[in-house]
C-alpha cells in the first residue's frame, strides 16, 4: 500500500473523516480580529502625531489627546466604539483651540 493517497483513490477519505469545507470565523477568547489590530496601529499613529504636535507647540490638549489615542484603542475591544471614541478625542484639540 502506498504511503500517500493517489489521485485514483482520491485525496481525502470519504464519510465522516473528510475535512469540513466551511471557513472558521470564530477566534479563541481574547484574540483580537485583524480589523481591531489595524485600527490600533492607525489610531496609535495618529496619536503619536498629536503628541508630537502638542509637544512642539506647547499645546497641552493636543498632547493629552495624543496619549489617549495611543493608549485608548487598546482598551476598547470593538471596532465601532473604538472609532467613535477616537473621533471624539481627535476633535477635542480643534474645539479647544479657539
Amino acid at each position: 500500500m502506498p504511503r500517500f493517497p493517489t489521485l485514483a483513490r482520491g485525496l481525502w477519505p470519504t464519510g465522516s473523516q473528510r475535512p469540513s469545507t466551511t471557513v472558521e470565523t470564530t477566534r479563541p477568547t481574547g484574540m483580537p480580529t485583524t480589523t481591531v489590530l489595524l485600527l490600533n496601529v492607525v489610531l496609535g499613529s495618529i496619536g503619536a502625531g498629536y503628541l508630537a504636535y502638542g509637544r512642539r507647540n506647547s499645546h497641552l490638549p493636543a498632547s493629552l489627546c495624543g496619549l489617549v489615542l495611543i493608549i485608548g484603542p487598546a482598551l476598547i475591544p470593538a471596532p465601532l466604539p473604538m472609532v467613535l471614541a477616537a473621533g471624539a478625542v481627535m476633535a477635542i484639540p480643534f474645539l479647544l483651540r479657539g
